[in-house]
């Protein structure tokens, strides 16, 4: 089974003065064309969730803000185990780090043991089907159920992050057919940089970099930003983020 993990410490970080407005922005990002499109106020929006609602999107937003660096170069799970790691069990550094280089992608289900595990195919990054120690969610998770999640290697096992939300089939191919025009645009944008790079005057070290990547590289580095449609137990309560939101740290664990 895999080890309990409790992110209050690095929840809490995300308190202080200098990430407290980055959290926020992530946040406000994450739920900015959602509100513009349902024609209501970000500040507003809260109005209509419940706690678990809530928790869903403070979680989807930490994480992406743990895997993402800042223009300056910053990355808060960098920082938090930089300062703090000393304070936390060896195996939960190890879960911060990987969470830190995780990147959330669309799955499909199959092979599902209710309350142990099941099998995950990613349906954005073509690669093996993967089977994920997952306790809570596979007691709601049916065959080809499709999700959107971090899978996060652990040691001898795999398990998935605190982020899991469920996509219906219309939902999940319109995401699909999106990611595809996207895919396009930038193999072309790139593939011309492509050609323009193989035009100058470069030398061995860069030749090598330029042949090993391919005109789709930057592709894999793309996080979609997931919608649920239906709800799962929500690993992240409340906690106090901003004057309209108060947030219960919580442990994560599956």
């Amino acid at each position: 089974m895999p080890v309990i993990h409790k992110l209050d410490g690095l929840i809490a970080w995300t308190r202080r003065a200098e990430w407290r407005e980055v959290m926020a922005e992530t946040l406000v990002r994450h739920v900015a064309k959602a509100c513009a499109g349902a024609d209501l106020e970000i500040e507003d929006l809260w109005d209509f969730l419940d706690d678990a609602d809530q928790g869903v999107i403070w979680g989807a937003a930490f994480e992406d803000l743990l895997a993402s660096d800042l223009p300056d170069g910053r990355n808060l799970a960098d920082d938090y185990l930089k300062r703090c790691c000393l304070k936390e069990p060896v195996v939960t550094q190890e879960y911060i780090a990987a969470l830190r280089h995780s990147v959330i992608s669309l799955y499909e289900v199959s092979e599902v043991v209710p309350g142990e595990s099941m099998l995950l195919r990613d349906l954005v990054r073509p690669s093996e089907p993967v089977r994920v120690l997952e306790k809570a969610g596979t007691r709601s998770l049916r065959q080809w159920d499709r999700v959107a999640t971090r899978v996060i290697p652990q040691r001898s096992v795999t398990v998935i992050s605190g982020t899991l939300l469920a996509f219906d089939q219309d939902t999940s191919e319109q995401l699909l057919a999106s990611l595809r025009r996207v895919r396009s645009k930038a193999g072309a944008r790139q593939e011309v940089w492509w050609r323009r790079s193989q035009r100058r005057s470069v030398g061995p070290c860069q030749r090598n970099e330029l042949t090993r990547r391919s005109p789709l590289s930057c592709f894999s580095a793309a996080r979609p930003l997931p919608s649920p449609t239906s709800g799962l137990q929500p690993y992240y309560g409340p906690n106090s983020m901003t004057p309209r939101l108060r947030w219960r740290t919580a442990m994560v664990t599956r």
